[in-house]
């Protein structure tokens, strides 16, 4: 398993992401265009707010996802000694791969956990290496391998 096999697919996965968040903004546009025309009153106000209130939720999960975008461009896809951003970061407790909080993915039949690296386990894993071993939840895990 490559690490641009990873990059990839979460590049495709916030770009899916990305896109949703676009066609809901287009429906509500619609939806407020089409209960500006038939409502009036206070029914009209309070789906004009809900519009708004669900304009502005997706507004902060399309400033997310565009952030994490952001960061998946500038991971480390070079091997290194000790864990950084970009670090894939095999351990007894399962495969780490230092970038955007994405949770588990599978690629190639493997399971891997994408973490941010200001996560609680992302801080622990930064700046060790090969050998080293970090404590999570009463857990000891070793770290096997740095990619």
């Amino acid at each position: 398993m490559e690490k641009k096999d990873i990059i990839s697919h979460l590049k495709q996965s916030i770009d899916e992401k990305l896109i949703a968040i676009q066609r809901r903004f287009d429906d509500l546009k619609s939806d407020l265009a089409s209960d500006h025309k038939s409502s009036a009153g206070d029914k009209h106000e309070t789906s004009r707010a809900m519009i708004q209130l669900e304009q502005e939720k997706l507004s902060s999960q399309l400033s997310q996802f565009t952030q994490q975008k952001e960061t998946i461009s500038i991971l480390n896809t070079e091997p290194t000694e000790k864990t950084q951003l970009g670090s894939l970061v095999k351990t007894t407790n399962g495969i780490f791969y230092l970038s955007i909080g994405l949770g588990k993915i599978n690629i190639h039949n493997e399971t891997i956990f994408c973490i941010s690296a200001s996560s609680p386990i992302g801080q622990l894993l930064l700046s060790k290496k090969k050998g080293d071993s970090i404590q999570f939840n009463g857990n000891s895990i070793l770290i096997e391998e740095v990619v």
